[in-house]
């Protein structure tokens, strides 16, 4: 099998070297590590239509990791770390809201002795939408008046 990808790429390749095909994957592979990470979090806007990446605080270019429930937002940083960046929905349609996500969050932080990600609010409730923002600048504010961690 080994020889028969060496063949194809000399193929296909013919005026690059083997040294320079590698080198190239190899950088794409960093280069895609080194992409920020955007937790959506929202049960109904899709992050990839309508342009709601405007609300990206990190940009449009980033890997979106789309959360729909209070457990797959728990879940996904308890398994993959906190990302760059959250962009929060207040009602979930389900029991818990995306409240109960930032105080699971600003509690995840204390705990771990890590800041707040990056942030910002597509939440179309306003009273969940100030709730939300209020919580996390005054825990934001905590921390700064501390002097960090």
């Amino acid at each position: 099998m080994k020889n028969n990808i060496n063949v194809k790429l000399q193929f296909h390749y013919k005026n690059v070297t083997k040294f320079e095909i590698l080198y190239f994957f190899s950088t794409f592979a960093l280069n895609r590590k080194k992409m920020k990470k955007l937790l959506w979090l929202d049960d109904c806007r899709n992050p990839f239509e309508n342009d709601w990446l405007n609300f990206s605080p990190i940009g449009k270019d980033v890997e979106v990791i789309w959360c729909k429930t209070y457990d797959e937002f728990v879940n996904t940083i308890l398994n993959n770390g906190l990302p760059n960046a959250i962009c929060f929905d207040h009602d979930l349609g389900e029991e818990k809201s995306g409240m109960d996500c930032v105080k699971w969050l600003v509690e995840f932080c204390y705990e771990t002795k890590n800041f707040i990600p990056s942030y910002s609010i597509q939440s179309a409730n306003p009273v969940g939408k100030e709730n939300i923002d209020k919580l996390l600048k005054n825990y934001i504010e905590k921390v700064e008046l501390n002097g960090g961690y």
